[in-house]
């Protein structure tokens, strides 16, 4: 994944209901529908904390083991990565 702090785009349009989001990339003309759980990264991705320290604060939360959640969150946030819904470059560490 990375070695930066992934940071969502400040130019999406992001609408939440439920626990779930709906973004808008006015760029592309695509939207983008979030479940619970990726809305919930995604609003985590201020630029502050690398996908380690993203995955270790939910893994508190959550209760369950850092080494899951911290696949599934280097998961989500590669599919942001890949759908052009952050900011900058994501460097591959090869992980």
């Amino acid at each position: 994944m990375s070695v930066l702090n992934p940071k969502a785009r400040a130019d999406l349009a992001v609408e939440s209901l439920d626990g779930e989001s709906v973004l808008y990339d006015q760029a592309s003309g695509v939207v983008h529908h979030l479940n619970g759980t990726a809305s919930l990264v995604f609003s985590m991705l201020d630029g502050t904390a690398s996908v380690a320290e993203l995955a270790a604060d939910i893994a508190d939360v959550v209760g369950r083991p850092l080494e899951e959640i911290q696949f599934q969150i280097h998961q989500v946030v590669e599919d942001f990565r890949t759908a052009g819904l952050l900011e900058g470059e994501i460097l591959p560490t090869g992980n």
